[in-house]
């Protein structure tokens, strides 16, 4: 998620220290470890997405736990469309952070629907803890890189001004369809097709190693 790098002082002069107050190396530091986040969150989400196939995620929860990753999908791609496309300002933020809460929330869901119906193994387990708080902490870092705007600005939401340059925002978002996208739109497709019992969404998981 890249942030605004324009600080604009607004109102009173003296108000010129906070406007300033993160340093530009520091600025830099902190859009690099947001580019840094957000490459651990897509790698953890290809390991997610093999460790359903692992353990047969069409058998056994189903369509079910694929529609609630889509909606997890949507939640963040809101998050990130905000964060590209808009002016961070105190309402932007708070847009911005309900997404991602909103993306924890169903997290919870998907995992107690999927708990009893579908082996989690520890390295997704360890995997969810990864998209689960990067998330988070990329919404944090957002309001750090554009601090002056969150905690003085207008509770008002605008585009930016300027906006983003086309060739990050594409990538970015690019990359978002491609590569997180993709793979939860094609579990989706599978699960969808797979031929399933009456009762096979109610059993209970399989061992550890079971494959589709």
């Amino acid at each position: 998620m890249q942030a605004n790098l324009k600080v604009v002082a607004a109102g009173n002069p003296d108000d010129g220290d906070m406007a300033n107050s993160i340093p530009d190396d520091v600025r830099s530091l902190l859009i690099v470890l947001l580019l840094v986040i957000y490459a651990i969150w897509l790698l953890a989400g290809m390991v997610d997405y093999l460790c359903h196939r692992w353990t047969d995620i069409g058998g056994t929860s189903g369509s079910t736990e694929s529609w609630l990753h889509v909606a997890q999908f949507a939640a963040l791609g809101v998050a990130l469309l905000l964060a590209t496309l808009l002016a961070i300002t105190p309402l932007a933020f708070v847009l911005i952070l309900t997404a991602v809460v909103g993306h924890s929330v169903l997290s919870y869901i998907d995992v107690s629907y999927t708990q009893p119906r579908r082996h989690i193994s520890p390295l997704e387990q360890h995997t969810h803890g990864f998209l689960d708080v990067l998330p988070l902490i990329a919404a944090c870092l957002v309001a750090v890189v554009n601090w002056h705007e969150v905690s003085r600005g207008s509770w008002t939401v605008h585009w930016r001004d300027p906006p983003l340059r086309m060739g990050p925002s594409v990538l970015l978002l690019g990359s978002f369809l491609l590569l997180a996208g993709v793979p939860i739109f094609e579990e989706l497709w599978r699960t969808l097709r797979w031929p399933r019992s009456p009762t096979s969404e109610g059993s209970s998981a399989p061992s550890p190693g079971t494959r589709r």
